[in-house]
């Protein structure tokens, strides 16, 4: 009687650290999974603004914050505002990094550095700019995509 007791509360342990390291898994790949999104976003920026995958990472009612250079709601919209590549661009390519991930349920909050070295089409100017992304993200039918993604640059000196 006393094993049995023993081993019951030995598979109990288990099934707990079982079930709390599936949970940490799943976590990880959450994490993984909102990394891609923003990857892939940075890579159709790029692509010479590639408007049609832009707009599939975007929710229906998703926003598009640049401050500066406006602010874009709805996912046809995005769409459209990405539409016409930015003719002033010989080169560019977006960098992120440091992102620190905050998971809620079916909803994220994803802060990132990002760094955007350009040379505009006629060679004359060459910039780097830095600054931040902060993403609120939503999963929808088991895949994340962009709520609300604000931009902020800031040129270096």
């Amino acid at each position: 009687m006393i094993l049995d007791d023993k081993l019951r509360g030995s598979l109990e342990v288990e099934r707990t650290m079982d079930a709390t390291l599936a949970e940490r898994i799943g976590r990880r790949e959450q994490i993984e999974a909102l990394k891609q999104l923003k990857y892939r976003y940075c890579a159709a920026v790029d692509a010479n603004y590639d408007a049609a995958a832009i707009a599939s990472m975007f929710a229906e009612d998703g926003v598009w914050d640049r401050g500066d250079l406006g602010y874009i709601s709805g996912r046809d919209a995005i769409y459209q505002g990405f539409l016409e590549p930015n003719a002033t661009v010989k080169w560019m390519t977006d960098g992120v990094t440091n992102p620190i991930i905050e998971i809620t349920g079916d909803r994220a909050r994803c802060q990132w550095y990002m760094w955007l070295p350009k040379i505009t089409n006629d060679g004359t100017s060459r910039s780097f700019q830095g600054g931040t992304h902060v993403d609120q993200c939503r999963r929808l039918d088991g895949q994340w995509l962009f709520e609300h993604m604000q931009v902020k640059l800031r040129k270096l000196p």
